[in-house]
């Protein structure tokens, strides 16, 4: 199944076999301690000259290349046009052969807006109530 990869908004060359595999996680809001977000498996992208140019030259002798150490946006589409991942984070795992990375999503911003945050913290003063009979009426 072909995909059509973009990074920061410039589509990357692949392979037309590749098929891309994808772990959905599925997380309970109750309990912050345990964050995944969905990410797909290692995605072999050919070192072509206009890829080596679009993760600015990663991997090249010499190079000093920030791709590694910045967010950069990335959206998966397949082959009949449906938007697999939607302004998810491209994180290159290695550079050997081929640039491997891994595309993750779903809810990692939320994540990073309360990491470090009481639940007071997050601005629910309007649900802040106390708990008995009479407020719980009265919210009805």
């Amino acid at each position: 199944m072909p995909y059509k990869l973009f990074i920061n908004n410039k589509e990357v060359q692949l392979e037309n076999n590749d098929t891309i595999a994808r772990t959905l996680q599925v997380n309970d809001i109750g309990n912050l301690s345990s964050r995944q977000a969905n990410f797909t498996q290692n995605i072999k992208v050919p070192m072509t000259a206009e890829n080596m140019k679009l993760f600015d030259f990663l991997g090249v002798a010499g190079s000093q290349s920030n791709f590694p150490y910045q967010k950069n946006l990335a959206t998966l589409i397949s082959d009949t046009g449906e938007c697999i991942v939607y302004n998810g984070y491209a994180v290159p795992t290695s550079t050997k052969d081929y640039y491997d990375l891994q595309i993750y999503d779903g809810v990692i911003d939320f994540y990073k807006a309360i990491e470090n945050k009481k639940i007071t913290d997050v601005g629910l003063a309007e649900i802040n109530h106390i708990k008995n009979l009479e407020s719980v009426i009265d919210s009805w």
